[in-house]
């Protein structure tokens, strides 16, 4: 089989993607022995997106890896021999099964599993079927999720979000889930505060840059990964204020990072709730927008507040939260 008698069209992209997904499972079923089940399963991400991933499960073996299909299918529109892609998958699937075999009767003890926990938000509104299954913690517009973070075992950044099934199986309450997954990632990958002219700096090797008339500052965790929670470890907004000025904007650049601005910098925010609307529906991929809002912390209150856009600017009270008291003291 080769990819020229795959009917892959532009005018067709659908049609193209299904009948690429057929042939891999197709292809894939003779190089395994009787018994082993191959399977597309469409792997729901965050904010309801669908990622297609194919799983291969061999007799006898308790885990496997979800191969995600997208990286493999744009090879195949790129020209890649569709043979070469097949070997691929395989070589794949060959490296997980002889570095990562691993007994997941780990996964049923909440001791070894606390040590594993990471958090992320993600926003209520666009998940909210999906946080119906799992266990959360409202935070203004968005919602807080733990999840297990089992990269050690698997060789490559993997995580499993917690579902409430998990959360029956291991006897805990919520709150102790998330405060555990907060506490985790605070250690593991502390937070970090750039400018960016920094960041700039660092993406131009080092050659000079010239200073921004607005300044602008970069909040993420050391793994730059699911950064955006980390607003949440205990007092790093109120260290950002001592940085950067008491009271400041958050723009929600991702899941994985904040744009934080000086308040006394930025003369409209109505304008940076247009900018973080417009990045979002032309930069940031579906699954990893975090909000169309922006919010402002107040350094000498500790409150995170959400702004709204209504016929003028407005501070919506309604979705304050106080640093002073409660899990995000």
């Amino acid at each position: 089989m080769n990819n020229k008698r795959l009917p892959v069209t532009e005018s067709k992209a659908g049609d193209g993607f299904d009948e690429f997904c057929l042939s891999l499972i197709v292809r894939l079923e003779g190089f395994f022995s009787e018994g082993t089940q191959i399977q597309r399963l469409p792997l729901q991400k965050n904010n309801g997106v669908l990622r297609d991933s194919i799983c291969i499960r061999e007799p006898g073996v308790s885990c496997s890896p979800a191969i995600h299909i997208d990286p493999y299918y744009k090879r195949f529109l790129n020209g890649a021999d569709f043979e070469a892609i097949v070997e691929a998958i395989i070589e794949d699937y060959e490296e997980y099964k002889k570095d990562k075999a691993f007994d997941i009767s780990n996964f049923g003890n909440y001791e070894w599993i606390k040590e594993h926990l990471g958090f992320k938000l993600v926003n209520y509104k666009e998940n909210e079927k999906m946080l119906k299954d799992m266990p959360y913690v409202p935070f203004l517009d968005l919602a807080i999720v733990a999840f297990v973070d089992v990269t050690d075992m698997m060789g490559v950044p993997s995580t499993f979000t917690v579902r409430n099934g998990h959360m029956r199986a291991w006897n805990v309450e919520t709150d102790r889930l998330i405060k555990e997954a907060m506490e985790n990632a605070a250690r593991k990958s502390p937070a970090m505060l750039q400018t960016m002219m920094e960041i700039l700096d660092e993406l131009s090797d080092g050659m000079h840059m010239e200073d921004e008339e607005l300044p602008m500052y970069v909040l993420t965790n050391a793994s730059k990964n699911m950064g955006a929670g980390c607003i949440l470890y205990r007092g790093m907004l109120q260290a950002c204020a001592e940085r950067i000025g008491n009271n400041f904007y958050l723009l929600p650049s991702s899941i994985h990072e904040w744009i934080l601005i000086p308040c006394d910098k930025a003369s409209n925010p109505e304008e940076l709730i247009c900018i973080v609307r417009d990045v979002n529906s032309l930069q940031v991929l579906p699954s990893e927008r975090l909000s169309d809002y922006i919010y402002k912390y107040d350094g000498e209150a500790k409150t995170l507040s959400r702004l709204d856009i209504e016929n003028e600017y407005t501070e919506n009270k309604e979705v304050t939260v106080n640093f002073q008291n409660g899990l995000m003291a």
